[in-house]
């Protein structure tokens, strides 16, 4: 627990190459952001791989669980559960800055609030080339885009995934794109 940010990892700086496997980040919360991880600088190659757990993550501001503040570039996120975590924006998952690169597979976000925009994973800046695989929200909620909030987007590919029970009290009851769109492909909804 954390008065301010991280409620257990805190980054000032930029990070590179960082890999987190087989760990578990339980009833962990932050006065600030990032119930669970905070992140200041840029973020370069930064895996979450095989068993990573985040249970009952919160932040009394955005980031219930994870909280970017800079540009991420090349982060993937597989074989990992986020189970009932809450933020301001972004529910489990904040980036502020600019994506390039996201993989997202094998992952389950269950009882996810957000409240204000993005349930589960909010986009503050534009992001491009993202990839989701058998990816499954349920029971997410915010003000705008219940599971996602996209700012401007450019190459999504989404395959094999589930929505159930994503609410929104004003818009995008699971998805929200904020601003241009370009290249989405969804397909096995």
């Amino acid at each position: 627990t954390a008065g301010a940010n991280g409620g257990v990892l805190f980054f000032g700086g930029s990070l590179t190459g960082f890999t987190h496997d087989n760990i578990s980040f339980i009833n962990t919360s932050a006065g600030g952001s990032g119930g669970a991880i905070y992140i200041d600088g840029t973020v370069n190659d930064l895996e979450l791989d095989d068993k990573v757990i985040f249970i009952n993550n919160t932040a009394n501001r955005d980031g219930g669980t994870l909280y970017f503040n800079s540009a991420v570039t090349n982060l993937k996120i597989h074989d990992v559960a986020f189970d009932t975590s809450a933020g301001g924006s972004g529910g489990a998952i904040y980036i502020g800055g600019n994506v390039n690169g996201i993989d997202i597979s094998n992952v389950a976000f269950t009882d996810i609030t957000a409240g204000a925009n993005g349930g589960v994973l909010y986009f503050g800046g534009s992001l491009t080339k993202l990839t989701y695989d058998n990816i499954s929200f349920i029971n997410t909620s915010a003000t705008n885009g219940g599971a996602i909030y996209f700012n401007s987007v450019t190459g999504i590919n989404i395959t094999n995934i589930t929505f159930k029970n994503n609410t929104a009290t004003v818009n995008g009851g699971t998805l929200y794109f904020a601003s241009t769109v370009t290249d989405v492909e969804i397909y096995d909804v």
